[in-house]
């Protein structure tokens, strides 16, 4: 499978340049492991609450949050199927 097949750019700048407001200059100088993160943050923050009332987002889970722990910082035109 191609690695580029699956990353969606077109979602991912959507993502970042309209939802996380980053410039363009900002969006491609940031990590994925920065960019993964602040999209999480976004997401727990605009959650829809339950029917209950009540948010379940994993912030606070041990292990909730997944990805980029214990991987180098790498920039997006560092990856190498650049």
């Amino acid at each position: 499978m191609d690695p580029r097949a699956s990353w969606d750019w077109t979602l991912f700048y959507y993502m970042g340049t309209v939802i996380l407001r980053m410039s363009p200059r900002t969006f491609w100088r940031t990590t994925p492991k920065k960019f993964f993160a602040l999209l999480q943050v976004h997401v727990e923050l605009n959650e829809a609450p339950d029917k209950h009332g009540k948010k379940h987002h994993q912030r606070n889970k041990p292990g909730g949050r997944v990805g980029g722990v214990g991987q180098p910082d790498v920039y997006v035109d560092q990856l190498s199927f650049m």
